[in-house]
């Protein structure tokens, strides 16, 4: 894995986050986007278009990284951290 990647990458999403937490005022918390961007009442006043630009901008960055840098992408099979690691890292960053 190409280290210079993974640091352009954490330079993208703290730059994104910063942007977002600048012009609209809030915390570039995943959970809540994703959770607000299904809430009706959010959409009646155009709301959730951030939202859904949003996501979609991160769904797309890992999509282009799979297209123009395949040999960067991670191969799950051979993951070097234990699955429950990972599991318990997962519910560290939710809280």
């Amino acid at each position: 894995m190409n280290l210079n990647l993974v640091i352009l990458g954490g330079i993208l999403v703290g730059v994104g986050s910063s942007v977002l937490l600048l012009f609209n005022g809030r915390i570039a918390g995943i959970s809540g986007i994703v959770k607000n961007l299904f809430l009706a009442e959010e959409w009646k006043n155009r709301q959730n278009l951030w939202r859904l630009f949003f996501v979609m901008g991160l769904l797309s960055g890992g999509l282009l990284g799979r297209v123009f840098a395949p040999d960067q992408a991670v191969d799950w099979g051979k993951a070097v951290w234990p699955e429950k690691i990972v599991i318990m890292g997962g519910f560290l960053v939710v809280y």
